[in-house]
């Protein structure tokens, strides 16, 4: 009976360093499938972390571009607002000659046509003062011729 003890102890002794090889190799496997998963997901973090570095350099790239525009926008309106003031009394200088010149074009196209009917009336008086000049001349010819005549007589 102690020899039948003896073995089934042996046998339970055996199942359970067979259990143990088992779990143990399982554990094994876990642990190699657990450090493969913990160097992907490492590969995976280094990747991530570099693409947010590069995406952090390009905000700061943007940021800086947009303070150096903001700068050049403010620059230029300054500019702007200086060649306004300064250009600004002589535009309104310029803007007031031009109205008087304006003023006076039309004043000169006025008095143009003006003296270009009194030219015409002139024209025309000369023409009418001209026929008439001739009509006595023609007259006084005829006058005269008739007066020669006479005389003749």
């Amino acid at each position: 009976e102690i020899a039948k003890i003896f073995n089934k102890c042996s046998r339970l002794e055996h199942e359970l360093q067979m259990s143990k090889a088992q779990q143990h190799a399982a554990l094994d496997v876990q642990v190699e499938q657990n450090m493969n998963k913990c160097e992907v997901a490492d590969k995976e973090i280094k990747k991530m972390q570099s693409k947010q570095l590069k995406l952090q350099g390009d905000v700061e790239g943007a940021k800086a571009e947009s303070n150096g525009l903001r700068r050049e926008k403010a620059e230029m309106a300054e500019k702007q607002q200086e060649m306004a003031s300064e250009h600004l009394p002589v535009l309104n200088k310029i803007d007031k000659h031009l109205g008087e010149l304006r003023e006076c074009a039309d004043q000169l196209s006025a008095d143009a046509e003006m003296l270009s009917q009194m030219f015409k009336l002139q024209v025309e008086d000369s023409k009418t003062a001209t026929s008439e000049r001739d009509a006595i001349a023609k007259e006084l010819a005829s006058l005269n011729s008739t007066l020669r005549r006479e005389k003749l007589k």
